[in-house]
């Protein structure tokens, strides 16, 4: 059985920045990761820690003394190779150059080392946490619970993890402060997720509640999981590794996890309907208003809802007189579109502080009062279509995705084998036997015939149905029908920045890289994916690893029209790069 490994990270206020967006506000903290570099962990595994340790640098939003990070390593002593900083670009490669000493696992003597650096080298202002991963047992467990015990007596929050299934559960509650700040972890392999669900937890959100088990998985790794409970009312909104928020459906529905949606109670069938029990209620209440309730009817669930003047009684389980009870006011329909002075055919669309440019459908134009694109108001507008993704990594672009650990710079996205992008908002889209992706990109190693995802649709323990695939010089397509087996297409050309076009359209599935055409007839309809599609990652294919120009995904007819000369090529140190204007689509 492997010994302890533990990761301890001293943090004072944290922050994570997905999708430039900073969840930790104008927060403080200085983040010490203690990794355990005994001779119990192979080289493979110890080398999983490095990439788990990328995650730090690359996710809290380093600045100035603010906000720093540095990383100590312990066996049978303790070293401080990467003190605090907040430099990205000297953190990531210090780590990957992180050295394992492969001594015994002295860990208690790792925690005292860490505790000085910040009693040296911390900022008062800035609050302090320690995170503590394990797969096994300390060699000095009582002197090692001791030194944890000091920790959280200067007031610093100290989070456990175990990894596989040699941890000491005993010591893991011994070392972290609370129950929740113990967390699990099957294997090196699932480090990674796991320290992305810990930033969460450090930055303390408040509207996220945090768990070990119902959102740890590929779900979350997905960016936008959605899980049942055993509530059919309620649902988990999962968010990063471990963290998830308990949602209520409307009343009258339950959640519905094949469509991702509250759906009324008639369309899901819920196995845990309080009225499939052997021996129901007549009634039961779960939310709704005053009057409202459900009756169990042929053992299913049925609204209901009290006379006027009338509530139902939880106890009693009917309705009872009650004066209080008045029929709640509509709400106020909240509009969030504005009109555009002189442009009747566009609307702004504003969302969490965001506006966006929208068109209305051909034959209406956008009509104010009703908040809505309306045939009321003559208009010549004619229809416009446009990309429902357009990423081309040249300036901000909210919304349209979420980073986790690719490097922007130069108009250029660069993905490491560990990184990707995700566009949460395609997840469950029905696409039916339309689509059409332009990308173009660069392999870092194209000798390598190693499949990777370019651009994919599969996740958690889900094949992709729609993938571009990278192999050696080759550019594999995948598109996946309801009815049949998956249908690969293959272009093979010599060019260092492939620029592929994947279409699905009139019964035809095609590949393009360049002139190189490759199709075959499609019957059917394109299989919908609950997952999200991901730029630099796939179910089945390994990570990608080169740089990526563009990515465009429609429905729109018509092609794309390259405006400049292509990018020439780029290395992922090169301070400059030609810019090239990604494909425009028509309408």
């Amino acid at each position: 059985m492997k010994e302890l490994i533990l990761l301890v990270l001293v943090a004072a206020q944290y922050s994570i920045t997905h999708a430039q967006s900073d969840s930790c506000g104008d927060q403080r903290f200085d983040v010490i990761a203690l990794v355990d570099g005994s001779a119990s962990i192979d080289q493979a595994d110890f080398q999983k820690v490095r990439n788990s340790l990328e995650m730090f640098p690359a996710s809290l939003g380093l600045n100035g003394t603010d906000r720093r990070f540095g990383v100590a390593v312990f066996s049978s002593n303790v070293e401080v190779p990467i003190p605090l900083s907040s430099n990205v670009t000297a953190l990531m490669s210090d780590i990957a150059s992180l050295q394992q000493p492969r001594g015994f696992t002295n860990t208690a003597l790792g925690l005292t080392r860490v505790i000085e650096e910040f009693e040296n080298f911390g900022i008062p202002e800035n609050k302090q946490f320690i995170i503590v991963i394990t797969d096994g047992k300390s060699a000095r467990k009582t002197a090692t619970l001791a030194a944890a015990l000091r920790a959280k007596n200067m007031s610093i929050s100290v989070f456990a993890v175990g990894v596989g299934n040699g941890v000491d559960e005993l010591e893991l509650a011994g070392i972290a402060s609370d129950s929740s700040q113990v967390i699990k972890a099957d294997d090196f392999d699932q480090l990674t997720p796991k320290i992305v669900g810990v930033i969460a937890m450090v930055c303390n959100d408040p509207d996220v509640v945090t768990d070990d088990g119902p959102c740890f998985g590929c779900i979350l790794r997905n960016g936008i999981g959605y899980l049942p409970t055993r509530d059919c009312d309620k649902f988990l909104q999962c968010q990063l590794s471990l963290a998830f928020t308990v949602k209520q459906c409307p009343f009258g529905t339950h959640w519905d996890q094949s469509a991702l949606t509250c759906n009324y109670i008639g369309k899901v069938n819920c196995r845990n309907d309080v009225c499939t029990a052997p021996t129901p209620p007549a009634t039961y209440k779960t939310n709704g208003n005053c009057s409202q309730y459900y009756q169990c009817v042929n053992g299913l669930s049925h609204t209901r809802t009290c006379p006027e003047g009338q509530s139902y009684n939880d106890v009693l389980g009917y309705c009872i007189p009650n004066s209080d009870c008045k029929p709640e006011p509509p709400v106020p329909k909240a509009c969030h579109m504005t009109a555009i002075l002189n442009e009747p055919c566009f609307y702004n669309w504003n969302v969490y502080g965001l506006v966006y440019k929208m068109p209305c459908p051909g034959g209406t134009a956008y009509d104010q009062s009703v908040c809505a694109c309306s045939t009321s108001v003559f208009t010549s507008c004619t229809p416009v279509c446009k990309p429902i993704v357009h990423i081309d990594f040249n300036g901000p672009e909210p919304g349209e995705y979420g980073n986790y650990g690719a490097v922007i710079q130069n108009g250029l996205a660069y993905f490491n084998g560990r990184s990707s992008i995700k566009i949460p908002r395609l997840a469950n889209v029905d696409f039916r036997d339309r689509i059409t992706i332009y990308t173009r990109y660069r392999a870092e190693f194209p000798s390598n015939t190693t499949q990777q995802a370019v651009v994919a649709n599969g996740d958690c323990n889900e094949a992709s149905t729609v993938a571009i695939v990278a192999d050696g010089q080759s550019t594999e397509f995948t598109a996946q029908s309801v009815s049949r087996s998956p249908q690969t297409l293959t272009t093979a050309t010599t060019n260092t920045w492939k620029e592929v076009v994947y279409k699905l359209k009139s019964g035809t599935f095609s590949g393009e890289d360049g002139l190189q055409l490759d199709s075959t007839p499609f019957g059917g309809l394109l299989q919908v994916s609950q997952c999200a599609f991901q730029v630099g990652h796939g179910e089945g294919f390994n990570d990608f690893r080169g740089w990526v120009d563009y990515v465009i995904i429609t429905l729109c007819d018509g092609g794309p029209t390259a405006t400049t000369t292509p990018r020439p090529p780029h290395t992922a140190t090169a301070a400059t790069a030609t810019t090239r204007r990604p494909p425009h689509t028509s309408g």
